[in-house]
């Protein structure tokens, strides 16, 4: 099992944009769309409500995902 954690940014951005920890999680487990953007970071897309997405920028390491940021957007022809 992989051990997610948040950096503090991630958190901070979290609360700002009014995202639980229960929607990045389940964008990592059942995403519509993993980009890999480096070696070892990547942009997992999750189609939320009916007009958005949610965007989850992480780096994957041995056993473990550490959310980096998350941001909703409308602009769903962009990411999917």
């Amino acid at each position: 099992m992989l051990n997610i954690t948040f950096t503090k940014h991630a958190l901070v951005q979290l609360r700002i944009r009014a995202i639980s920890q229960a929607e990045v999680r389940l964008a990592l487990i059942s995403p519509d769309k993993i980009i890999k953007q480096t070696n070892s970071r990547y942009r997992a897309i999750k189609k939320i409500e009916r007009r958005y997405v949610l965007v989850v920028i992480f780096e994957q390491g041995d056993n473990k995902i550490e959310i980096i940021t998350a941001f909703k957007t409308s602009k769903i022809n962009k990411y999917l």
